[in-house]
């Protein structure tokens, strides 16, 4: 008997449709999350580099809607854009408590004055101008655990086991750049040597955006209907 094969690029789309069918339900709120996500261009930066597009911040926004992750680490802050769209999923996912640490080593952007996180729920911690180094290992030492990691800077050597502490069996990665000899590509390679292969399965990301996931085999489950 030939089994069904079913490849990462199918159970990819099949994973986004379900995403994007739950947030289909908030899509009212796309024009301003939209509309925060381009205040973000307005701060001042150290470096230029460039943002995520609008199809990247829905993504990562109904990533965070639709799992409610209320502790998120975040490499690669620049000017916000992706740390708004987590924030945002974690109000419209009805998140209580929601914290999010993020990093950037070359920029030293003060989130704290957009309007995502002035009138919103979400706590924010920056670590300006440090290292994803820096940061992991000062979660490490504080004992925080992350419901979500999302990538958008290279690891280096010292962060992987860093990176373990901080993660539970449910723990999503998310990772920037997923294409061939690009960071997310490279970052995605090195966690599943450290991690295990065996408990991760890679989501190619949606079109028109460049956001992969390591999701835990755990949360995808086959139901009856």
């Amino acid at each position: 008997m030939n089994p069904i094969r079913i490849n990462r690029t199918c159970l990819s789309q099949m994973v986004w449709q379900r995403l994007f069918e739950h947030s289909a339900a908030l899509a009212g709120h796309r024009a301003t999350l939209l509309e925060f996500t381009q205040e973000c261009d307005t701060l001042p930066t150290r470096v230029s580099t460039g943002s995520i597009n609008a199809e990247s911040v829905w993504a990562l926004y109904s990533i965070a809607a639709y799992f409610k992750p209320q502790t998120i680490g975040e490499v690669g802050t620049y000017v916000g854009r992706s740390t708004v769209a987590l924030s945002e999923g974690q109000r419209d996912g009805n998140v209580s408590n929601g914290i999010i640490y993020t990093c950037d080593a070359q920029n030293s952007c003060d989130l704290s004055q957009l309007t995502a996180f002035a009138t919103g729920d979400t706590e924010l911690e920056q670590f300006p101008t440090l290292t994803s180094t820096h940061m992991f290992r000062t979660l490490v030492e504080r004992n925080v655990k992350l419901d979500l990691l999302h990538l958008d800077g290279r690891l280096v050597e010292p962060d992987f086991p860093l990176v373990k502490g901080l993660l539970t069996d449910d723990t999503i990665i998310t990772l920037d750049d997923f294409e061939f000899d690009q960071k997310g590509h490279d970052n995605a390679r090195e966690l599943l040597k450290v991690l295990g292969k065996i408990y991760y399965q890679v989501i190619y990301p949606a079109p028109g955006t460049t956001t992969a996931m390591l999701l835990p085999r755990k949360l995808l489950h086959f139901t009856e209907q």
